[in-house]
Formats: C-alpha cells, sequence, structure tokens
C-alpha cells in the first residue's frame, strides 16, 4: 500500500478498504455459514453442496495458482525489506524465508492462528509509536511537494472490488471461519478485523503519500523503512521495521498454510491411510511449495499488482458457484458448471486477447448471468453432469 500510495497517491487505500468491505460483507452472515458447513478447504463445498468430484479438482487447482502467486508477492515484499534494513546479500532473503517455512511446518493452523494476534497487536503498537515521531510541520530542508492527481492514475475501482471479492471466498480467510469456536463468533471477528485494518493502513498509505512529497527517492527497497529512517530516529526505525517484519510474517505463514491445505486435503494422492503419513506429506508440501514461492520471487518486483492477477484467477470462475452454495439451499450442479467455465473462458479470453481494465467485473456478471439462467431453466431437466 505504501509502495503504490508513493507511485500514485491517496487512492492506493482502496486495495485494503476492499479487503476490509470484504470482511464487512463476510460479517452478515456468510463467514457463518462457512463454519456451518463443516469443511476443510473451500473446494471442499463443491463435493459437499454440488456433489461434483470434478469441479472439486478444478477449484483446487485455481486456488492453488492463485495462493502461489500471492505467496510469490509476499517474498517480494520480504526481498524488499531485507534491502531496506542493509541485507543486501540473497543469503540473508534466504535465510529468513526458510525461517518462515520452518515455522509454518512445525507450528500448522493452530500456532499461526494465536501467533497471528500477538503479530499484530505489536503492529498496532509500532505503528502508533511511528505515527507519534513523525514531525507534525515539515522545515524548510525538507519541502512537501504532494500533487493530488497522481491519484486518477490508478485502476482503483479494481483495486477495491477485486480484494472485497477474493476476501469473501479467499482460503486463508475462510480457513480462520471453518477454525473458528462458533458461527456465532464470526460476525464480530470480522468487523472488528476491518476496523483495525483500515487503521492500520492508513499509516502506510500516508507515508508513501509524504515520502512522495518530500521527493525521497527509493532504489528498490521498502518506501515504509526508507521514508520513517528519514523522518524519525534510528529508535524508532528499528521499532518500525520489527513491526514490517511482524506483517510479512503474519501473512506469509497464513497463505502457506492455506496452500498446503488445499494441496494435501484436496487430492487423493496426498492422504495415507496412517495420520502420521498424511501429517508428514502435509509438512512436505509445504517446504516444496515455500521454496517455489521463494525461486520465484526473485523475478518479480511489484507487490499489489500480483495480488491482483492472482485474485481474479479465482473470483473470475469460483465466486457465483461459491455464493451460490452459501446463499441457496439446493443449487443445482448444471449452474455450477455453467458459471465456472463460463468466467474462467471469457477471463482466458481477456488474458489472451486483451488487457481490458474492469475484465474480473465483466467475468463475475456473465458467470452470474449463466449460474442464474440455469438456475431458472435448467431445473426441469435431469442432470448427467459428473
Amino acid at each position: 500500500t505504501a509502495e503504490a500510495a508513493y507511485s500514485h497517491g491517496w487512492k492506493a487505500i482502496s486495495y485494503s478498504s476492499g479487503i476490509a468491505l470484504g470482511l464487512i460483507l463476510l460479517s452478515l452472515g456468510l463467514g457463518s455459514k462457512f463454519r456451518k458447513m463443516h469443511v476443510s478447504t473451500v473446494p471442499e463445498i463443491f463435493k459437499k453442496t454440488y456433489n461434483s468430484d470434478t469441479l472439486r479438482t478444478f477449484a483446487s487447482l485455481l486456488y492453488i495458482l492463485s495462493m502461489f502467486l500471492l505467496l510469490v508477492a509476499i517474498g517480494v515484499s520480504a526481498r524488499k525489506f531485507a534491502l531496506s534494513i542493509g541485507a543486501n546479500s540473497n543469503i540473508a532473503f534466504v535465510v529468513f524465508w526458510t525461517a518462515i517455512i520452518i515455522y509454518t511446518t512445525t507450528g500448522g493452523l493452530n500456532a499461526v492462528t494465536k501467533t497471528d494476534v500477538l503479530q499484530i497487536i505489536f503492529v498496532l503498537v509500532a505503528f502508533s509509536i511511528t505515527f507519534s515521531f513523525l514531525p507534525h510541520k515539515l522545515t524548510s530542508d525538507v519541502p512537501l511537494n504532494i500533487n493530488p492527481t497522481l491519484a486518477t492514475n490508478i485502476p482503483w475501482i479494481n483495486w477495491l472490488i477485486i480484494p472485497c471479492l477474493s476476501n469473501m471466498i479467499g482460503q486463508d480467510m475462510a480457513q480462520r471461519c471453518f477454525a473458528a469456536r462458533s458461527h456465532k463468533s464470526v460476525p464480530y471477528a470480522m468487523i472488528f478485523a476491518a476496523i483495525l485494518l483500515v487503521i492500520a493502513t492508513s499509516l502506510p498509505t500516508y507515508l508513501g503519500i509524504l515520502a512522495r512529497g518530500i521527493k525521497m527517492p527509493v532504489f528498490g527497497s521498502s518506501v515504509l523503512i526508507e521514508v520513517v529512517s528519514n523522518l524519525t530516529n534510528p529508535y524508532v526505525t528499528s521499532i518500525f521495521a520489527a513491526a514490517i517484519l511482524m506483517a510479512i510474517l503474519s501473512t506469509a505463514d497464513s497463505i502457506l498454510c492455506a496452500l498446503s491445505s488445499n494441496i494435501s486435503l484436496d487430492f487423493d494422492f496426498f492422504k495415507s491411510r496412517t495420520k502420521e503419513k498424511t501429517t508428514r506429506s502435509s509438512k512436505l508440501v509445504t517446504i516444496v511449495v515455500g521454496m517455489g514461492a521463494m525461486l520465484c520471487s526473485f523475478f518479480a518486483s511489484e507487490v499489489i499488482p500480483i495480488m491482483i492477477v492472482s485474485y481474479e484467477i479465482t473470483i473470475s470462475a469460483l465466486f457465483i458457484p461459491i455464493m451460490g452454495a452459501l446463499i441457496l439451499k439446493s443449487p443445482d450442479i448444471r449452474s455450477a458448471y455453467g458459471a465456472c467455465f463460463t468466467g474462467f473462458g471469457v477471463f482466458l479470453c481477456f488474458a489472451l486477447l486483451s488487457s481490458y481494465e474492469y475484465r474480473t467485473i465483466c467475468c463475475v456478471l456473465l458467470s452470474a448471468l449463466v449460474f442464474i439462467f440455469s438456475e431458472l431453466f435448467a431445473k426441469k431437466k435431469p442432470s448427467i453432469l459428473p
């Protein structure tokens, strides 16, 4: 968000606002319905609601690809962080990323969820300290030159809607709904999380705009660390850097855990007759996927654009059938097939033939039309789909 604010202006907050909006929509009952389904992964919904192994496998593959790209984006963030604190060596980044993999593999979802609470408390405290030490008035030595027209150079509608829709069906967020103590606690958790998210990301947005305003040069490292280092003291910078580290850890282990769950739980060849062997296979998958994302992160430089593409993959094909499974009592399997393959087919056409800005919205709308048409007219005929 800070990097986007540095390049494009205040509308960069639309990305985190979209995620917060998704949390609010989940709090209206969708999150509780996830909990009531008693499943371990989102693709399992296609088996439980639509009774289709084919759709479950298709959904699992899309989720795996999507979350792998998300993990790559977090790897890019980690590399920028390492560069900003002076760790220019790739070895430092490899050691850091390996520690994340070991930590996630050892603790699993239980450890990830508990440590997330401590990590975000530290992040919020560190952000508060940092904000209090920022200069209220910049001196003449640091001229402020903020250009508000920069805010128009960003596809902010996409940055608002796509994260919103993705958060509503994302495996990492759904996994937390599945793990809730009861469905009654989910809405309150979602609302509280949305409020914290907006508060927490206001500071990075402000810092990104501030860095642009004082014409601070950034050479491939973190905008956040650079601007805090320039405008505060070394002690505050160290605390803030630790907070960024916590944020990266919290996001990386969450996505890695969710991705591992999709691979190990949605495909039979990873399962074994004994629980011990199944657990071992799951840990091996986590290690391989984590190392793969680390290697791919060396070939990318931006964070939010990678995340947007990863969201588009699942939203285009799966958003409507998943919403249908949550809202309708007994949706037809043909509706799910039509919506999935229409949305995914249109997405591929746009990806190959056009760079239309609102392609994901078009995919979702066409997928919804096919789903609604099928629900209204196709139930009159018996289904022969697998």
